[in-house]
This record gives structure tokens, sequence and C-alpha cells, in this order.
């Protein structure tokens, strides 16, 4: 059957095909280049020669051990279209400069003192200003936003505890004063963009999910068909506060039940009668637990296997991802969760290290997919 795709569109194709191993690879030959993509040696280097031309990657020389011919390898040019991934976060807000390969050249986590829209905001303004007088280069900024958004307009819907966070329209608050393009995203979804974009070992997935385990929220996102799932009205799924125990302990939202009260550490604190939230997280954050902590987490792997069974049931993944900061404390529940986990899915199943960063990167690396033709085709 022939092909239906013109010549223009084969010629994209091959280009972002090249574009994202490198990505990818970080540093690699065009033999290396050639092997992977299955395009021809003439294909490579017609394109590897435009993308040097146009500063997008540029050629480093790698000396080899032994006497010969020294190879060049092809890396992202970091000295030009930089990118500012902004997560912002109850707990946090992280600021990563990245080139547009994800490689981080500047970063910082800020805590924020007082918890109201005015504040972050100012803080956000403020980083941004610093940014912007230090790097040149900086072509766009991109946010990973936790709770709603609409990706449509660029609007953060809401967040809870920020106060008076609703309806936030950071595209418009930050393209007019920058001068540059402004994105918004979901940080479940820039944290699975970041791992599919740099575990090599998920090349070629095109159906997965995962999930943003926090202290004080589950995030979700999914990838169908290679694309990400965006729900009706591009607003995406809200799973926090599904019901994963009828009638089961109270949540905040004011409801029963919720995966909220079962697997995030404000709702395990509330089953914790020892004391304060904060004598609870000083309590798990120690090298010895008591009886009843560990047997709270004990519960929270049980029902965590129960939520993560669902969702492959539903979706039927490649793989499940299980991010965010509640990693941190997998020595604690880890190993009882997999012996409550169905056997099949074990190898479907993985957890992965987290890093403060690695939203803020997603977001830019969304930022890059979303403008990969105009990077790669411009003038």
């Amino acid at each position: 059957m022939q092909s239906t795709k013109t010549n223009y569109e084969m010629k994209q194709y091959n280009f972002q095909t090249v574009f994202k191993i490198i990505q990818r690879y970080s540093s690699i030959s065009r033999r290396e280049l050639q092997n992977l993509s299955s395009l021809s040696w003439g294909s490579i280097s017609s394109i590897t020669a435009d993308m040097v031309s146009n500063g997008l990657i540029i050629e480093k020389s790698h000396k080899l051990g032994y006497s010969g011919r020294t190879p060049k390898l092809l890396t992202i040019n970091n000295q030009k279209n930089r990118i500012l991934g902004i997560d912002i976060n109850v707990s946090a807000i992280t600021f990563a400069l990245c080139d547009l390969g994800g490689l981080v050249l500047q970063s910082e986590r800020v805590r924020p003192q007082e918890l109201h829209k005015s504040y972050i905001l100012s803080l956000i303004d403020e980083y941004i200003a610093k940014y912007f007088a230090t790097y040149d280069e900086i072509i766009m900024i991109a946010f990973s936003v936790q709770g709603q958004i609409d990706r449509t307009e660029n609007i953060s819907v809401s967040i809870d505890k920020i106060d008076g966070w609703e309806n936030v329209p950071l595209r418009s608050l930050f393209a007019e004063k920058y001068g540059r393009p402004v994105y918004i995203f979901h940080d479940p979804d820039c944290l699975l963009i970041y791992t599919l974009a740099k575990m090599r070992n998920f090349t070629d997935v095109n159906n997965c999910v995962a999930l943003r385990l926090s202290p004080d929220g589950i995030g979700f996102s999914a990838l169908i068909d290679g694309n990400i799932y965006k729900g009706a009205g591009d607003t995406g799924i809200e799973i926090e506060h599904t019901t994963l125990v009828p009638n089961g302990q109270k949540c905040k939202c004011g409801r029963s039940g919720c995966f909220y009260a079962y697997c995030t550490l404000e709702g395990l604190s509330r089953q914790y009668k020892g004391g304060t939230y904060e004598e609870f997280l000083s309590l798990i954050r120690a090298s010895e637990t008591d009886e009843t902590s560990l047997r709270i987490f004990k519960n929270y792997s049980y029902y965590l296997a129960v939520a993560v069974q669902n969702l492959i049931m539903l979706f039927n993944p490649e793989y499940l991802f299980l991010n965010g900061e509640m990693t941190e404390y997998k020595k604690l529940f880890e190993k009882e969760f997999y012996l409550k986990l169905n056997n099949n899915y074990h190898s479907r199943v993985f957890f992965n290290s987290f890093d403060t960063e690695h939203p803020a990167v997603g977001a830019a690396l969304l930022a890059v997919s979303r403008n990969l033709n105009e990077l790669l085709f411009r003038d």
C-alpha cells in the first residue's frame, strides 16, 4: 500500500524522529542515529546538517581511548532556545531553566511564606524577571500546575489551599509582560512526559497511565494511542475524590471513602491518633517508626494496590507509573504494595524516583513538543 503522506509530511516526520532521538540520548553519533531511526545515511546527513545550521544542535568531538579518527557526537545546543519550566505546588514553587532536550541549566525551589494568590503570583513574577535578566534565548515559559486547569484557555482553575486562586489566567499575565509564549499543563502529565522522555526503556510506549502521589493530593495522567488524554472539555481526569471505600473514612471534601482519604499523608494523618499532622510527618520521616504508623502504611499499600488494579482493568496500559513525593516513603510500603498487587501486574507497575525538578522539566518538554515543527522548520 502506498503511503498517504506528502513529501513535506514525510520530511516533518523524519526531522521529528531524528530530533527526538537526540533529545532522548543527549549525545549521539550520526551512525547511531541511522541505526535507531532506520533512515538512510543521506537523510541523516542532510537532516543533521540543517539542524546544526539552525543552531538546534551542535557537534562535539568525542576522544576515544585509542588512536584513530575522532568521532563527532551530536547534542542539543544549550546556549540557544531555552525554556523556563515552573512547577506551582502548595509545598514549593520550582523553577527549572532547560534546553530543548530537558537538560536543566539552572534550577531552584522556593517555599512560599504565604499561600495567597497575590503573594504566589508576585513570587513567580520576581523569579521569572530574574531569569530573563540573567539568561538570553529564553523562548517559552511552561507551567506545571496542580489542581484543575483549562488547557484551552491556559487558565489555572483552582488550587486547594491557595487563598483566592480561582481562574488564574497564567498565560495572559506573563505572556504580555515577557513577550514569550506561555503554556500551562497539568502536573501529572508533566511527570509522565518526563518519564517517557528520560527513561530509554519506555521509548515506544503509546498507552500508559501515571499517578502523582503527593502528600496532599493525587494526580492522574493517561497516554492513549500516543496522546495525553484530556477528557471532556479538555480538563482531564480528577481521580482523588473517586470512591475507594464505600461509606469509609471521612474525606476533606465532605464525602466518605475517597481515594484521597486513604492515599495521601493528609488523609493518613487523620488515622493516626498520636498527635498533629506535623507530628505525624516528623514520625514517618524518622529512621524508626512506631507500630501504629507501620499499620497505617500497611493499609495505605492495600488501598493503593486496589486503586492501581482498578486503573489497569479500566485502561489496560502497557505500564503504570507511580510518581511524586510519596515515593520518598516507599520503604514503608513498597514491599507490602507488591504483595497486595495481582502478580500478573508486577511487570507493568513501576515506582519512579522523584525530584522536585521533574514536573517543571516535563512542562518544558511538553512546550517543546507542542512547538516542534515551528522550531525545526523556522527560517
